[in-house]
């Protein structure tokens, strides 16, 4: 699929257990005959099933056109032979992305100089203009996989080995969730779309989603949430978690934005973050599910989000 697809020497590949949602690969090239050491690889290969994977599609376009208008910090996914970003087989949508030795999260920012050079790159990104097809996403109000959960708390959820630790998970803390789920709903009408003009977003800056590469370079990758939105959707990750001023001088220095954040905003953002990773989670174990790795870390987040405070 991918040699043909982006005509690439792909000599062999190897399964990433990793990343939820979505399956992933490394790809190698054909090694130098005799090489002693073990080459590294040249391309981190992605597919997304169904709707996840087609709504992938403009944001990876952007990306790629944000890269080739010479955002070096924009790691993004590899034109195929046939000019797109994303290419389907069957139900899924495959990407191709050039490997860059390095490395990336999971935790928090360790220092404010890893966040003051992920603020840089977000200071450049929110002063650059959207390129054409960026999407421009309403405000999210429904959490539909959610709402099916609640509403299916009074029978076993059988579709896997998770379904009933996550049905009483679910029990313990329905009123709590739907509080939260009105709660947003009320936030955002208040709040959405405001005063302030919004900008070109990544949408999920955190460490994971950066590459601090071998040679000096910081990356940001992962950009199938791009899209255009206030700027507080990517700056709580980043400045509200600092401990003095640098990151914030560092993000205004590159073109950001020069306001104080909105507390309010930040909140919601926040908020929003939580009922997503709720919604997915609770989508992924009470629907038919194998038990595999990306089960048992479902049903730990789904349990860190659903007893959050």
């Amino acid at each position: 699929m991918v040699a043909d697809g982006w005509r690439l020497p792909v000599a062999r590949c190897e399964y990433l257990p990793e990343g939820l949602g979505a399956h992933h690969w490394l790809g190698w090239r054909d090694g130098p005959a005799g090489a002693r050491t073990k080459p590294r690889p040249s391309w981190f290969i992605s597919a997304d099933q169904g709707e996840r994977g087609r709504r992938a599609e403009a944001p990876y376009a952007a990306a790629r056109a944000l890269a080739d208008a010479g955002l070096d910090f924009v790691l993004a996914p590899m034109r195929a032979m046939s000019g797109r970003v994303v290419v389907p087989f069957e139900d899924w949508m495959f990407s191709v992305t050039r490997y860059v030795p390095g490395r990336s999260g999971p935790g928090p920012f360790a220092n404010d100089r890893e966040r003051a050079d992920v603020a840089a790159l977000l200071g450049q990104l929110h002063s650059t203009p959207p390129p054409t097809g960026t999407p421009r996403p309403q405000p999210q109000t429904s959490w539909p996989d959610a709402e099916a959960a609640l509403a299916d708390l009074d029978r076993p959820w059988t579709g896997g080995p998770m379904g009933e630790a996550a049905r009483a998970l679910v029990r313990a803390n329905a009123a709590s969730v739907r509080v939260r789920i009105d709660d947003f709903a009320r936030r955002t009408a208040e709040l959405l779309p405001g005063d302030v003009p919004w900008v070109l977003s990544h949408g999920e800056p955190h460490t994971a989603n950066v590459r601090w590469t071998d040679d000096g370079r910081v990356l940001l990758v992962d950009w199938d949430t791009l899209s255009v939105r206030p700027p507080e959707s990517d700056l709580g990750a980043v400045l509200g978690t600092a401990d003095g001023p640098e990151p914030a001088r560092a993000y205004v220095a590159a073109g950001g934005v020069d306001r104080p954040l909105r507390p309010e905003l930040l909140d919601l953002f926040d908020r929003a973050w939580d009922l997503a990773e709720i919604d997915s989670y609770l989508g992924q174990l009470h629907a038919p599910h194998p038990g595999n790795a990306d089960d048992e870390h479902a049903l730990a987040d789904v349990r860190r989000y659903l007893e959050k405070r």
